[in-house]
């Protein structure tokens, strides 16, 4: 299992493709990976023409969450060293667009990943949940007001439950859901979407989101 270049990254004018590549272990990460994630997402914000970044996994899963075997072995967290900056859903700050699309596992790590996109595509196989309580850590207690979720489904967020793909649409915390089949086609789809619109002002406008969401969460 090599975790060399678990982290993939390719770019085609302004859109580039950021994919965990580690299929065989769900693409669960590692403190290597991790690095990687960062690193990656540093370089699409220093490319001067790309703008969109889409993030996915190869396989059959998003992203697993902590490996927990290699943790347990190295006796470090896979986000040791991490920039302080990172926000809670896991990505650095980034002001450019992020298109995130996820099917399988998206656990712990990985669905704070997912949840870190502007526009988030999920296949009706999701399997999502934060799921740090069950493992004996904080959770995510800031959920509520983040997400604009009623406490009732907060709560249940917050302690690790599992949330099905209608839950997740159905409360707001993803863009769409779609066949398992369709997930490159509906990415796909909206990075044209965005890619129409002037993006001068598609950039601006996600920056006055973020100014309006630090003020008022």
């Amino acid at each position: 299992d090599d975790i060399t270049d678990a982290i993939r990254y390719e770019r085609g004018g302004p859109v580039v493709y950021i994919t965990f590549d580690r299929p065989k272990k769900l693409n669960a990460l590692t403190i290597e990976m991790h690095h990687q994630f960062m690193a990656a997402f540093r370089r699409f914000n220093a490319e001067p023409e790309a703008y969109i970044a889409v993030l996915q996994g190869a396989g059959r899963g998003f992203c697993a969450g902590r490996d927990i075997n290699a943790q347990a072995d190295s006796g470090r967290s896979p986000t040791e060293g991490v920039d302080p900056e990172v926000t809670h859903y896991g990505l650095p700050p980034v002001e450019k667009i992020v298109i995130t699309a996820g099917r399988g596992p998206a656990i712990g790590a990985g669905g704070y990943f997912l949840l870190g996109g502007d526009v988030r595509l999920v296949s009706e196989t999701i399997h999502f949940a934060l799921a740090e309580v069950p493992t004996a850590v904080l959770g995510p207690w800031w959920i509520e007001l983040s997400e604009h979720l009623p406490p009732p489904m907060a709560f249940r967020v917050a302690i690790g439950d599992r949330i099905s793909a209608a839950e997740l649409q159905r409360w707001g915390l993803v863009t769409e859901v779609v066949p398992d089949g369709e997930l490159e086609a509906a990415t796909q789809r909206w990075v044209e979407h965005l890619l129409k619109l002037p993006r001068e002002h598609l950039l601006a406008t996600k920056k006055l989101l973020l100014e309006y969401r630090v003020r008022f969460t």
